[in-house]
Parts: structure tokens; C-alpha cells; sequence
């Protein structure tokens, strides 16, 4: 197209002035809600010029907030350990996006994520109750066939959209389980025993330090008092004569200042 533009003036536009700009989500066309411009793309907030009355009214139901382990990059499960479990912006779709839905063997990769899901809450014996006949395990209690069809040919399939990060997850982490959640927690206490710990050692030392700081006072304090003591003694002794010889008056002025 260069070649035919040559020699040609630049190409102006004119926007009408009957149109008004309105800031929308790029995402669902509505206005913008509170999570917008947190999408983890960054800010789908953008203006776009209506004709008057034909603006969107309706405010952006699209992005949605959840809970994910950073670990999978799935739905959190109740074992995710804390540490890795993080607020996230998603975009959510009706119906959510599934890449498996349309490849081969479809119902044993879903009743295989159903499975892996429950094992994080039952026991191998309690699974092999609830998918007897569906489930085939080896001398380990391993899975290696669902439906018929061997485990190693239930790995994803499908087609990811460009934008399929972005959308809720669609699985729950089959990653961690009580075991990771209880290590976590023993952590978790471990640390906060150390920090209680410390805290009370300062407090404690802080005591000390106050009861020294007052100890010192009032010891220096004392001294004082018995430096100007023995000042006054010693004015009255070279007034009225050695300690010795001092008249009865002096014994009574010294006796009530040593009280």
C-alpha cells in the first residue's frame, strides 16, 4: 500500500461531534466495574464514542475475583497451603471454555480430574468403593486405566485459546494434599513461636533496663543528699567549733538534719 500513497497528503478524520466518548470494558463491552482495570493483562478500560442513547447502562459482570494456587494455577483446594494461594483477576464466560470437550475420550478425562480432585478428601479404599468398575488400579493402588482407557492417554488435547489463561480456571489443584497443608501449618506455628518468643525476651529485657535505669537514679540520688549533708556538718562544725567541743544547740541543729 506505500507504493500507492506516495505523494499524497496524510489522511485526516473527522470525528463526529454528535458522538460521545464513554469509558467501557474492553472485555464486555458494559462499563467499567471495580475490577476492570485489574485484569491480569492490565486495564481493560477504554473509550469508545455511542450515539447518544445507545450507550451501555449495564455495568461489567465479566471479571471476577478467585482464589488460586500459584503452584498449579488451578482452583485452590482445601490443602493448598496458604503461602501459595492468591487473589486473582479472571475473566468468566457462560459456558466456561473447556480445550477437552471435542477430543477423543472426553468422559474418562473428566471423570479422571473428578477422580484426582477426590483423592485429596478420601482414602485410596474409599475411592475404589465409589468408582468400582470404573477405575482399574495396579498393585500400588496407582490408577492406570479410567473407562477402559489407559492413564497415559488422558493428557490434555485440546486447542488454548490465546486468552484461555485469563478465564477461570476450570479445575480444582490436585497438587497438594493434607500432608503439604499440615507442614504448612507446622511452619506457620513454628515461626510465630519464635516471634512470641523474642517479643517476651524484649519486653523482658526492657523491664530490666527500667529497673536499672531507676536504680541508678536513685542511688546518685542519695549521694546527693549526703554530699549536702555533710556540707552543712562541716559549716556549722567551723562555725561553732570541732565536732568534739560543738555546744549542745549545734547537736540538736545537726540531729535534726541527719533526720
Amino acid at each position: 500500500m506505500t507504493p500507492i500513497h506516495q505523494g499524497l497528503p496524510p489522511a485526516t478524520f473527522t470525528r463526529n461531534p454528535n458522538l460521545i466518548p464513554v469509558q467501557v470494558c474492553k472485555q464486555s463491552g458494559k462499563l467499567p466495574g471495580d475490577l476492570c482495570a485489574h485484569d491480569q493483562r492490565g486495564s481493560q478500560v477504554i473509550t469508545e464514542y455511542f450515539v447518544p442513547g445507545t450507550q451501555p447502562t449495564e455495568t461489567c459482570d465479566k471479571h471476577v475475583k478467585v482464589e488460586v494456587c500459584t503452584s498449579s494455577n488451578m482452583l485452590k483446594s482445601q490443602y493448598c497451603p496458604g503461602n501459595l494461594v492468591e487473589e486473582r483477576v479472571f475473566i468468566k464466560r457462560d459456558p466456561l471454555y473447556d480445550p477437552e470437550a471435542k477430543t477423543p475420550n472426553y468422559e474418562a478425562k473428566k471423570l479422571y480430574q473428578q477422580i484426582l480432585e477426590d483423592r485429596i478428601i478420601f482414602t485410596i479404599e474409599e475411592i475404589q468403593q465409589i468408582y468400582a468398575g470404573q477405575v482399574t488400579f495396579d498393585d500400588n493402588n496407582q490408577i492406570t486405566h479410567v473407562l477402559g482407557i489407559e492413564v497415559g492417554n488422558l493428557g490434555s488435547s485440546g486447542l488454548l485459546t490465546e486468552d484461555y489463561q485469563y478465564q477461570v480456571p476450570t479445575k480444582i489443584c490436585t497438587y497438594h494434599t493434607k500432608w503439604h497443608y499440615d507442614q504448612w501449618m507446622d511452619e506457620e506455628q513454628h515461626v510465630n513461636g519464635e516471634h512470641n518468643n523474642g517479643e517476651n525476651g524484649n519486653n523482658g529485657n526492657n523491664g530490666n533496663n527500667g529497673n536499672n535505669g531507676n536504680n541508678g537514679n536513685n542511688g546518685n540520688g542519695n549521694s546527693e543528699n549526703s554530699d549536702a549533708l555533710d556540707d552543712i556538718i562541716n559549716d556549722l562544725i567551723d562555725e561553732f567549733g570541732s565536732s568534739d567541743e560543738k555546744p549542745a544547740p549545734i547537736d540538736g541543729i545537726i540531729e535534726s538534719i541527719e533526720n
